[in-house]
């Protein structure tokens, strides 16, 4: 492994737990309050979570999820991870947010 600086991303979670019923808030919950240990930016939508900060924490943000949710009985749990990184300049999700919404107007 590299000693390469941080790697800063954008992305989106979503955590599936299977085999738990219908209802998956309650552990989506407990997800987004393991993320709130972290330096990452968080935002909560419908379908998931979007992400902005460190890939090193998002990624072990994730790999306690699956601890976490597996130790309290979930059989199998399913995660669909999106990350953008880029080199040329530090961007953040109101940045991306804010480039669309100017367009609009």
């Amino acid at each position: 492994m590299s000693n390469k600086k941080s790697l800063n991303c954008i992305g989106n979670i979503v955590v599936v737990p299977i085999g738990v019923g219908t209802s998956l808030s309650k552990y989506v919950a407990m997800c987004h309050k393991i993320l709130q240990k972290y330096p990452i930016k968080t935002k909560l939508h419908s379908n998931g979570t979007n992400v902005e900060g460190d890939f090193d924490s998002i990624t072990q943000a994730i790999k306690e999820f699956h601890h976490t949710l597996h130790d309290i009985g979930v059989p199998r749990i399913h995660t669909e991870l999106s990350i953008g990184t880029r080199n040329d300049r530090v961007q953040t999700m109101k940045d991306k947010i804010d480039s669309v919404e100017n367009k609009l107007k």
